[in-house]
């Protein structure tokens, strides 16, 4: 049996994400299924109805921006490169100051609105979005592991 506090397996055979040049699969936290943003962008757009008239008339459709919302795992027992901490509510702190700065707090400056990620998919190609992080939420906690729910929002839809 592994060490509850110690570093967590991923399998990165679906790939890896980055967000503002932070990995989101570490032994510290990561993010659980990246299959959700493989999807295509939302559509918007909608065909307009001819009243006293059978059918509609159909209007084009185009990519909007699309809302995920993952799952991440983190833990205290490790740092971002599996160091351990000699205490783990220590680093469950450490950890999230680390990810609160980096990735999910607004970014800073004028004009900047989104952070860039980069999605490395199971051949190795790469995509890229700019995203925004829009929430973060407790979900659960299972001995020293801390379940979260990370909202992202892709303004162009997807990534490319």
């Amino acid at each position: 049996m592994s060490d509850p506090l110690g570093p967590l397996d991923y399998v990165s055979d679906e790939g890896d994400l980055t967000i503002n040049f932070v990995p989101m699969r570490t032994p510290a936290w990561s993010i659980l299924d990246l299959t959700p943003l493989w999807m295509p962008a939302a559509l918007r757009g909608a065909n307009r109805i001819v009243p006293g008239a059978a059918g509609v008339i159909v209007n084009p459709k185009r990519k909007t921006e699309t809302r995920h919302e993952l799952v991440l795992v983190m833990t205290g027992g490790v740092d971002i490169s599996g160091v351990a901490y000699p205490n783990r509510w220590h680093g469950l702190y450490t950890n999230m100051e680390y990810l609160k700065a980096n990735v999910l707090d607004p970014p800073t400056g004028v004009g900047i609105v989104s952070r860039t990620a980069e999605l490395t998919l199971p051949d190795a190609s790469t995509l890229t979005a700019e995203i925004q992080v829009e929430d973060f939420q407790p979900v659960n906690k299972v001995n020293a592991i801390h379940v979260y729910t990370m909202g992202i929002v892709i303004p162009m839809g997807e990534f490319s």
